[in-house]
């Protein structure tokens, strides 16, 4: 396990236009764009494993939800929101706790008020699962209860 936990080239602390409690639950992530769309990065720690020694799935889908969600909120520009419709995932191996997971989403087709994204999970060069999203954008309205 790497114990420094060091951030890899080009990631930066995520950040979000609003407070996202359910976020900061999950401990600390990353995010870097990339010409494709964006890359959602994080280590697979204890706090976040299931009962063996790996992520837990629900941690693995956050990470699909911030990285679709973020991709959607950017394609959908000024004054526009986005929610999810639909999120699924597909998990092919697992994360072992002390490994680096990035979550890369892209946008695979944008409609008016609709976006299909999709992401797929790494583990250094090996593929560990793949996200599916269908996004609803729609117009904001004003600040969210909570918000600072």
């Amino acid at each position: 396990m790497n114990t420094k936990l060091e951030i890899p080239e080009g990631f930066a602390p995520s950040e979000f236009s609003r407070r996202v409690p359910f976020a900061e639950r999950i401990g600390p992530t990353y995010m870097r764009y990339t010409e494709a769309g964006i890359d959602v990065g994080a280590w697979v720690t204890e706090e976040n494993r299931n009962g063996g020694q790996m992520a837990h799935g629900a941690f693995l889908i956050a990470l699909a939800d911030m990285a679709t969600a973020r991709l959607a909120v950017n394609a959908a520009g000024a004054g526009q929101g986005a929610v999810h419709i639909s999120l699924s995932m597909d998990f092919f191996s697992a994360a072992p706790v002390g490994s680096w997971v990035i979550a890369r989403g892209h946008i695979d087709r944008k409609g008016k008020s609709i976006l299909f994204c999709s992401c797929d999970f790494y583990v250094g060069t090996e593929n560990i699962g793949r996200a599916t999203a269908v996004m609803k954008i729609f117009a904001l309205k004003g600040p969210v209860a909570g918000d600072a």
